[in-house]
């Protein structure tokens, strides 16, 4: 649990301080990532993003959405890490299933949607 635990407080430090670089080394080459704006508008509600350059995109525009990431639990599993955060609108999870090289291989990211504010309800 100690190492899983050093792992992840690595990867919120770099993503909190604006270190993307950093952060994406914790991902593998052939890594795939899911999460409602990847789906939102699509038929096929799975829809996965594959592979470290595509996923590293994706990331970058989540990062202008949520520049920082408070952690406030880890439920670690046999093969498996969940992650609860805060961000400015609310909650979010992250379950991540790691590589033999301890990056994360597989991504499933579920948050709550962002709350309007009053002008953009008046639009």
């Amino acid at each position: 649990m100690n190492e899983a635990m050093a792992l992840i407080e690595n990867q919120m430090r770099m993503w909190n301080s604006g270190d993307i670089a950093g952060f994406l080394t914790g991902l593998s080459d052939d890594v795939a990532y899911c999460s409602p704006l990847v789906s939102a508008g699509q038929e096929n509600a799975s829809k996965w993003i594959q592979g470290k350059e595509e996923v590293a995109t994706h990331l970058l525009g989540l990062y202008k959405q949520f520049p920082k990431l408070e952690l406030m639990d880890v439920l670690v599993g046999a093969g498996f890490f969940t992650l609860l955060l805060r961000h400015q609108f609310g909650l979010m999870s992250m379950h991540i299933e790691p590589d033999a090289n301890k990056r994360a291989r597989r991504i499933i990211f579920c948050h709550s949607q962002k709350k309007l504010a009053s002008s953009d309800q008046a639009a």
